[in-house]
């Protein structure tokens, strides 16, 4: 038996091989995903409001459990973006995602700290 499997038999063996495959496998998909900041060039070519409100959700939706400090950087840029030129649409859904992340961390008042 390997040193790294710990207890007597096949099972624990194969509980053990099956654990390092899926932890490889999840180090090596998770570097497929596209960066967060790839991101911001997307959004600065948007030509509307509402494509950039399309790349936003779509940011959330694939980075809303593993890179939250980055996607708060994006949505609070993308918060900027919608006050300027007063999207109010957008604002609400970056407000919604925020409130989204901030509660997963335990701290749902931290969206009502930022100003408009």
């Amino acid at each position: 038996m390997p040193a790294y499997c710990p207890g007597n038999g096949r099972k624990m063996y194969k509980i053990c091989a099956v654990t390092l495959l899926v932890i490889i496998y999840s180090q090596v998909f998770s570097f497929a995903q596209k960066p967060v900041a790839s991101y911001h060039k997307e959004v600065s070519k948007a030509k509307s409001d509402s494509q950039k409100l399309d790349l936003y959700k779509q940011a959330f939706e694939e980075y809303k459990n593993t890179h939250n400090d980055s996607l708060k950087i994006l949505l609070t840029r993308g918060l900027d973006v919608f006050d300027k030129s007063n999207y109010l649409k957008g604002r609400a859904s970056i407000l919604l995602m925020l409130s989204g992340i901030y509660s997963e961390e335990m701290q749902p008042g931290k969206v009502r700290q930022r100003k408009p």
